[in-house]
């Protein structure tokens, strides 16, 4: 079986941090694009290169990147600014192009998600360190609860895949889960204590719902039928044989 890459990540990786990266560091065909803020993005907090990548390592230097240690093969190097994998941007901004300052701000291209980050009061606002807490209640490849408490209207910013099945309730109402930071999740909260549920609902499984209740309501159905013929004939058996009876009497 294959591995299906959605291209919303064939873009991330090809735009932000660099064509051929799977192939090789420094290798000729590689182009290497990375910044401190699609690292940060992705979660990545230390980088661990080979010292003959010359190119990776000078890029790593470039972008600001600190090395932290070294044995006789390779270098580590650290960003200090590594994003968690749940966060609170103060403000959206429309577009595709990464914030340097991811913490505070985080973009989207999804017109649906941007309408209601207007209506939250999120859209455009000015920038500032969000301040709140995260609480991971249960984690699981197609659920995730989370308690979240934010002082003021915010993004909350989940670094997990975006997809169109994925829904999401805040206090039990359905919001929108937009595309932000160009293939990551994010909903727009107001300031407050919230409890947010993530649910992966495939429509294939949705499908599969409803032809089940058809097919069970279609058994059902005929259940009822058969049933109901047998007690027919057993009515009409029964009027018959004191039809014969009386007659008989007479």
């Amino acid at each position: 079986m294959g591995l299906v890459i959605m291209p919303q990540y064939l873009r991330f990786f090809d735009t932000q941090i660099g064509r051929g990266m799977f192939a090789t560091l420094d290798g000729p065909e590689s182009e290497l694009r990375f910044t401190i803020a699609s690292l940060s993005t992705v979660g990545v907090r230390f980088v661990i290169v080979d010292r003959i990548c010359n190119r990776a390592i000078e890029r790593l230097r470039e972008i600001g990147l600190k090395q932290c240690d070294q044995d006789r093969v390779r270098l580590i190097f650290e960003n200090e600014s590594a994003l968690p994998p749940f966060y609170f941007a103060s403000s959206l901004t429309e577009g595709d192009m990464l914030s340097t300052q991811a913490r505070q701000v985080a973009v989207s291209s999804d017109n649906q998600f941007i309408a209601a980050a207007r209506s939250a009061g999120v859209l455009d606002t000015p920038k500032r360190d969000p301040s709140g807490e995260v609480t991971v209640n249960e984690d699981h490849h197609t659920r995730l609860q989370l308690r979240v408490k934010n002082s003021a209207p915010a993004i909350l910013v989940v670094s997990g895949s975006w997809h169109p099945n994925w829904h999401a309730r805040v206090d039990g109402a359905e919001v929108i889960v937009g595309r932000v930071n160009i293939a990551f999740r994010g909903i727009a909260l107001s300031a407050g204590d919230h409890l947010v549920e993530y649910t992966y609902r495939p429509k294939t499984a949705t499908a599969g719902i409803w032809i089940s209740l058809v097919s069970w309501a279609l058994i059902a159905l005929l259940t009822l039928r058969q049933a109901g013929t047998r007690i027919k004939t057993k009515i009409l058996g029964t009027c018959c044989s004191t039809q014969y009876m009386f007659r008989a009497l007479l």
